[in-house]
């Protein structure tokens, strides 16, 4: 069930991204932070698919960029890191998305950070609240929690 839910919400994040793209020219990168967030509620195969699928949908050209690539391997590299070491869950995962995002646009575009300081800083937030929001989603449905009795 958590893996259906994983599916849907990185398509509605992609289809969301995707439309804000062709409508304003631009959107905060709302497919990348959803995976971000998501390698930490599912396994390290079913991020793996979900990576795939995504990377189909975005690329759908024959050849690989670098874009795709470090789209491909920031998701599991946090991931990774979840595991290893272990912080807090909404901190993890607000850090994730806040670094992840921005090592993003620094590995595929630098100039864009320096040339448009205040647009990058108006998408990394957006990525950051739509990774949020997409984490409490996931913690309140799909993590149980126990009730201390005092």
């Amino acid at each position: 069930m958590k893996f259906l839910g994983a599916f849907i919400t990185t398509f509605l994040a992609i289809a969301f991204e995707l439309r804000l793209k062709h409508l304003f020219g631009f959107s905060p990168d709302l497919a990348l932070a959803t995976l971000l967030i998501l390698g930490s509620f599912v396994s390290l195969g079913e991020l793996m698919i979900l990576i795939l699928s995504s990377v189909f949908i975005l690329n759908w050209q024959p050849a690989l960029s670098w874009e795709i690539i470090w789209f491909s391997l920031l998701p599991l590299a946090f991931a990774a890191i979840h595991r290893i070491f272990p912080f807090e869950s909404w901190t993890a995962n607000l850090i994730s998305v806040g670094l992840g995002t921005l090592l993003f646009t620094l590995f595929v575009d630098p100039r864009f950070v320096v040339r448009d300081i205040v647009g990058f800083a108006e998408l990394w937030l957006g990525a950051i609240v739509c990774g949020m929001a997409i984490y409490y989603f996931f913690e309140t449905t799909f993590t149980k929690r126990r009730r201390m009795i005092i």
